[in-house]
């Protein structure tokens, strides 16, 4: 006996092979654009340079405050923040100016030393004490005796016995009038 044959199955038609598809990025016409490159990798971005606005800021503020007539003040404590963070960022590296910053603060420093200590007297008509303070006030020619330029009498109401004629360089900033000066003629 002879083997079986194995079934015979029709012959299909053979299609011809496809191309595989191009690599991503690239091949078909009106395709999409490579991807931009990669930045370098394994390379730090380059250094920053010093942080030393603020000290600088401090100084020049500072100086600005030490010949302003107006917000000499505000201008000084915004100098004295501005020293403090620029001489702060200078400790930790991040700037290279902390002579600067220092600067800010001792010229604002010398601000506040140069600045006048003016008082304020007192006076009352009964007044007898020689301090001149808001609790204690102290007579009109004390106060006038006792005050320097710059420096402010409150007077409070009342009549007031004179026993001596104030001088005439008590009487400064105008007439005599305007700023109540004692003995004078155009009263």
């Amino acid at each position: 006996m002879t083997e079986p044959q194995p079934p015979q199955y029709p012959q299909y038609p053979q299609y011809p092979q496809y191309p595989p598809p191009p690599a991503p990025g690239g091949g078909y016409p009106g395709g999409y654009p490579p991807p931009p490159p990669q930045p370098y990798s394994g390379y730090s971005p380059p250094p920053v340079g010093p942080k030393n606005g603020l000290g600088i800021a401090s100084l020049v503020v500072a100086i600005i405050a030490l010949i302003s007539v107006v917000g000499g003040v505000v201008l000084g404590v915004v100098a004295v923040i501005l020293g403090f963070l620029g001489w702060q960022r200078a400790r930790r590296g991040e700037a290279t100016n902390a002579g600067v910053a220092i600067a800010g603060l001792v010229v604002v420093l010398a601000l506040v030393a140069a600045s006048p200590a003016a008082a304020t007297r007192y006076v009352s008509p009964n007044g007898g004490a020689t301090d001149c303070a808001a609790a204690t006030p102290c007579s009109i020619t004390r106060a006038m005796a006792v005050a320097g330029s710059g420096e402010e009498i409150i007077v409070a109401q009342g009549d007031y016995q004179v026993k001596a004629a104030a001088s005439s360089n008590a009487c400064t900033g105008g007439s005599a009038s305007e700023v109540g000066c004692l003995g004078s003629s155009d009263s």
